[in-house]
């Protein structure tokens, strides 16, 4: 009993909708006017996109349908070797940096023994003094 009083409280529900349908069209029954219709929706606008370098995706961050906008990340491609790439360039660039101080310190090194040559040929500085540019040319060389 409980299922006919949802039925007939669903038609109840319905009629007023059938009514006001029927009365849109006043010309054609209400059974016409109240059956579902068939129809397919179209894009308003349809882009191709790419990307500037090939890979594979990784994920995906929008829905077929969803609204996108511009800049929005629509895909993620697979970036294991670009960043492996980076790591790699970024320890080079260290390195590098730590090579340009040692040849600088190197080349510091060496004025200062060449300095302390002369000033010791003039007596102008100890032997301990001309010792001390030698070994720190030997370190930093």
């Amino acid at each position: 009993m409980s299922k006919t009083r949802t039925h007939l409280t669903c038609a109840a529900l319905l009629w007023p909708w059938l009514a006001l349908a029927a009365a849109a069209a006043p010309g054609q029954p209400a059974a016409a006017a109240a059956r579902p219709l068939d129809c397919m929706i179209q894009p308003h606008l349809v882009v191709q996109i790419g990307s500037g370098v090939p890979g594979l995706i990784e994920s995906i961050a929008v829905d077929r349908g969803d609204r996108v906008v511009r800049g929005q990340p629509i895909v993620q491609l697979a970036a294991q070797v670009e960043r492996a790439a980076l790591a790699v360039a970024r320890e080079r660039a260290s390195q590098q940096g730590e090579v340009a101080v040692a040849s600088s310190s190197r080349e510091l090194a060496e004025r200062e023994l060449e300095r302390a040559r002369e000033l010791r040929a003039q007596n102008f500085v100890s032997q301990t003094y001309l010792d001390k540019a030698r070994a720190e040319a030997k370190v930093a060389g």
